[in-house]
């Protein structure tokens, strides 16, 4: 693997997990604002308690890996992103940046994606 690739790898990886971390910390806030203890809002945020939301966790993983291997590996996947990821340099500051903007919007394009393949299952009946 280049070693610039190595490094935005690290930095894109930081980029999601920072936003993931301020994600959690201000739903925490929100809910002790709200009466709920710590550990009480942390267990809501998370959600563990059914399948379904460990499939939700597990899938928004996914699309941050996806969105991370189209940009710093290259990969050309036609109009997926408009052809922007391949035209954004591999470059440590872009990466982190890019790591950020996946995970705020990997809920809801997992939630896209899930309405479209449900769609398509739906009319196919």
């Amino acid at each position: 693997m280049n070693p610039i690739n190595h490094i935005a790898w690290r930095l894109y990886l930081l980029g999601a997990l920072l936003t993931l971390i301020y994600k959690w910390v201000k739903y925490v806030h929100i809910g002790m604002k709200q009466g709920r203890t710590f550990k009480a809002a942390t267990l809501e945020w998370f959600e563990l308690v059914t399948v379904g939301s460990r499939a939700s966790w597990a899938t928004t993983i996914g699309v941050v890996w996806v969105i991370g291997t189209v940009y710093i590996n290259r990969i050309a996947v036609g109009s997926l992103f408009g052809g922007f990821l391949n035209n954004v340099p591999v470059f440590p500051a872009f990466a982190f940046l890019l790591g950020s903007i996946a995970e705020m919007i990997a809920p809801d394009l997992v939630k896209f994606i899930v309405s479209k393949i449900s769609g398509i299952t739906k009319s196919g009946d």
